[in-house]
């Protein structure tokens, strides 16, 4: 009986695109922000990592290396009329173990933080 089920559901299947699946454009992947596309590596030898922050400013966060993490830190506070809210959060990404510690920079771009490190098998 299941089958039979299944088999009729298969038949009734549309297997043309209907009008409006017809109409549906792909996003113009040139004026999409960074964090959305993908395709861009760092030169070899060079770790690189991207977190999305927005709408957080560099002000507002605190960035350390904790025992092989970056750990991120942040904070927005916003006041309406007598009411405050806070808004606070911690992200940690675990660094690879073949990343030279002593290298790793930070940089904050375009609502981005990226952190790019040497790593120790291409030390020459």
């Amino acid at each position: 009986m299941l089958s039979r089920i299944t088999s009729n559901i298969i038949k009734g299947m549309r297997t043309t695109a209907s009008p409006r699946q017809a109409t549906i454009t792909r996003p113009n992947l040139s004026v999409l922000p960074l964090h959305i596309r993908s395709g861009w590596y760092p030169p070899s030898g060079t770790y690189m990592y991207r977190m999305t922050l927005d709408p957080y400013t560099p002000d507002m966060l605190d960035v350390k290396i904790i025992n092989g993490e970056i750990v991120v830190k942040g904070k927005i506070e916003e006041k309406v009329g007598e009411d405050r809210w806070t808004y606070e959060f911690v992200k940690r990404h675990r660094l690879p173990s073949d990343v030279d510690l002593n290298t790793v920079k930070t940089r904050f771009e375009h609502g981005e933080l990226v952190v790019t490190a040497k790593l120790k098998s291409f030390d020459m």
